[in-house]
């Protein structure tokens, strides 16, 4: 979403619920290059109420809504094909807002994108395209 890059990474997973295979609850801190830090918190057997001080929050079972905090702002709810969004989230939404996208819309983008790409001969310089780079960089933020 920012397109910083971590440089340094922590994480926490738990597991809550007795026999269930894999984490329900993940905590990681990250420092960016540019000396900004964020925090990634999913859990499935959380409950809300978390303080805000500024950032995103986002959930699941309401992916058309997301909360924006600036500091000493008050929250606001950005939504997607609002007034402010930008030209590639734009660029990625199909349908009005107020209808729901999600998990299929994704699989269209990346096709949308290669097609782009392969008509131009290669020549796209701005594809949202998953890279090896990409892929790497996110199988170092997994391994972290």
């Amino acid at each position: 979403m920012t397109r910083l890059r971590p440089d340094w990474v922590a994480a926490d997973l738990d597991s809550f619920a007795n026999g269930r295979n894999g984490d329900d609850n993940l905590q990681v801190l990250l420092k960016f290059e540019d000396r900004p830090k964020g925090m990634l918190w999913a859990s499935g057997v959380a409950a809300d109420g978390l303080p805000q001080v500024g950032g995103l929050e986002w959930s699941q079972e309401h992916p058309n809504h997301m909360t924006f905090t600036k500091f000493g702002r008050p929250k606001t709810l950005p939504t997607r094909s609002g007034p402010v969004a930008t030209a590639p989230v734009n660029a990625v939404s199909r349908i009005p807002a107020g209808h729901p996208e999600g998990y299929l819309e994704a699989f269209a983008t990346v096709c949308r994108e290669a097609a782009a790409f392969i008509w131009s001969g290669g020549q796209v310089s701005d594809t949202l395209l998953p890279t090896v780079f990409g892929g790497l960089a996110g199988m170092d933020f997994i391994r972290a």
